[in-house]
C-alpha cells in the first residue's frame, strides 16, 4: 500500500513537472500565482487523501477508521488559509469542506442500518455517491489548476 501511494505521488509531481515545463510555470517565483499553486497543490494532496480512503471502504466494519480520517480531514482543511485575492480559494475550501460533511452524513446513514460488521458495503448507494463526489471534485480542482496555469 505504501509503494502504491509513493507511486502514485510520484505520477501526479512527474505530471505537474510537464504542466509547469509546458504553461512556463517553472519560472514562478514569487506572487499571487505561487501562491495560488501552493494553496491548490495543498489542497490536491487532501483530496487525494480523500479519494484513497473512500477507495478503502469494503466492509462495514471500515465505516468507524474513514469517520476518524474524515473528522481529522475537515480540521486540517478548516485550518488551510485561502489566498488573499483569490477568491477561488475560498469558494474551493468550502467546497471542500462541504464534500467531507455529505461524506461523515452517508457514514451516518450507512452507520444507522446497523449492518453486520462483515457485511461488504462496498456497492451501497451513499459509498458510490462518495466516490463520484471526490472524483466531481478532483476534476473541478484540476481545472482550476490549469486555469491558474494559463495565468
Amino acid at each position: 500500500m505504501k509503494h502504491f501511494k509513493f507511486s502514485k505521488l510520484f505520477t501526479i509531481l512527474i505530471a505537474l513537472e510537464i504542466i509547469f515545463s509546458i504553461y512556463g510555470c517553472d519560472k514562478i517565483s514569487q506572487g499571487l500565482q505561487r501562491n495560488k499553486f501552493e494553496f491548490l497543490y495543498r489542497m490536491n494532496n487532501d483530496v487525494t487523501l480523500l479519494r484513497e480512503y473512500t477507495s478503502g471502504i469494503n466492509k462495514a466494519e471500515d465505516l468507524k477508521f474513514f469517520e476518524s480520517k474524515l473528522n481529522n480531514l475537515y480540521v486540517s482543511v478548516n485550518k488551510m488559509e485561502t489566498v488573499k485575492n483569490y477568491g477561488g480559494s475560498n469558494a474551493l475550501k468550502e467546497q471542500f469542506l462541504n464534500l467531507i460533511d455529505s461524506d461523515l452524513e452517508a457514514v451516518k446513514i450507512l452507520k444507522d442500518k446497523n449492518l453486520p460488521a462483515d457485511d461488504v458495503i462496498k456497492d451501497e448507494y451513499e459509498v458510490q455517491i462518495m466516490k463520484d463526489n471526490v472524483n466531481s471534485f478532483i476534476e473541478h480542482l484540476n481545472a482550476e489548476i490549469v486555469k491558474v496555469g494559463k495565468e
